[in-house]
């Protein structure tokens, strides 16, 4: 029993220093895929989805002296028509609604 055992270690050291001479020989680029360029900067929130975007790559916009930044074109679409709205004069309808 003793013999079957140390014979199936002994086997299953040589298979793994096998196994490590190929990855040196071979490389192991060819077994994994290329790793994703991770984007690293300053992380800003989207001020109409709440998503977090790196500042430097993302788009933005410059209103009342401060900059805000988005996720996507409709975020920033989103952001533009929300100002245009807050900062419309009141129509004749909203004017005399307040009591």
């Amino acid at each position: 029993m003793l013999r079957w055992f140390l014979r199936v270690v002994l086997v299953f050291f040589a298979v793994a220093l096998l196994f490590r001479w190929l990855f040196r020989v071979l490389g192991r680029s060819a077994a994994t895929p290329p790793a994703r360029e991770i984007k690293t900067g300053t992380m800003k929130r989207d001020p109409v989805c709440g998503m977090f975007v790196v500042a430097e790559t993302s788009l933005s916009e410059r209103a009342e002296g401060e900059s805000f930044y988005f996720c996507s074109e409709r975020c920033r679409e989103r952001f533009r028509a929300e100002r245009r709205a807050l900062h419309a004069p009141p129509t004749a309808g909203q004017a005399g609604s307040g009591r």
